[in-house]
């Protein structure tokens, strides 16, 4: 995987504003940006700093995105999550998320 730069990002973001499949919300606890949940086509994706992690953030963040996905024409999300991503399974099905699919990739 490529980093890129923290400006390369900010365009990217900047420009998913006229996606109408595109949502974006930085999580705050206790007053403090702590991460972000982001749908993308019906994919989303939380990020929670590791301080942070362990507290119920992701849990309580993806519970509040739903409604506002679902208010902007969303119908579905799906989760993808690493085999051996245990908590990230577990917030995920928290919220009513059910296994769907396995997916096979292999790298060329």
């Amino acid at each position: 995987d490529k980093i890129i730069s923290k400006n390369t990002h900010y365009t990217y973001l900047k420009n998913q504003k006229l996606n109408p499949k595109f949502l974006n919300r930085i999580i705050y606890f206790e007053n403090k940006r702590v991460g972000y949940v982001r749908i993308s086509g019906e994919d989303v994706s939380i990020f929670i700093h590791p301080n942070f992690q362990g507290k119920g953030i992701a849990t309580i963040a993806l519970e509040l995105i739903q409604p506002i996905a679902k208010n902007n024409g969303f119908v579905k999300l799906v989760g993808k999550v690493f085999p051996d991503n245990k908590q990230s399974e577990k917030i995920f099905l928290k919220n009513g998320f059910v296994h769907s699919l396995n997916w096979l990739e292999k790298f060329l």
